[in-house]
């Protein structure tokens, strides 16, 4: 069965003639009767789908991450009442990218010195020569 308009979903209740149509199912005249008795009305029920973020919540989020850089978007999302899914996908639309800076060595004042050392030391492996001691 096609979408009917609420009207057609009446008229078919009502078992009122339809000439251009082929004979009611016993079956659809059950369902749309029983969908009656339960919501009061023929009309189609509204289905999930995407939830719409007003831009008070966009707002919201970006000034909660301005704020709190390190916070989750999972407590993100809790605090503003969405899935945090949402939240991560807002930050990607508006360029923030998840990441958290780990230091993992401390440069020491000597660090160039060494480096320009180790790297002598590697040319004159590679061309085969004796590394000079000072």
């Amino acid at each position: 069965m096609g979408r009917l308009s609420e009207r057609e979903r009446i008229i078919e209740i009502l078992m009122i003639e339809h000439p251009e149509r082929a004979p009611i199912a016993r079956s659809t005249v059950s369902r749309l009767v029983s969908k009656y008795f339960a919501t009061g009305t023929v009309k189609e029920v509204q289905r999930g789908g995407r939830t719409h973020v007003s831009e008070e919540m966009k707002l919201n989020v970006l000034l909660e991450v301005e704020e709190n850089p390190h916070c989750s978007t999972r407590q993100i999302g809790l605090n503003n009442n969405i899935d945090h899914s949402t939240v991560v996908k807002l930050l990607k639309k508006e360029k923030c990218h998840p990441y958290k800076v780990h230091l993992l060595h401390e440069l020491n004042e000597d660090d160039p010195d060494r480096r320009l050392d180790f790297c002598e030391e590697i040319m004159f492996r590679c061309d085969g020569e004796e590394i000079p001691t000072f």
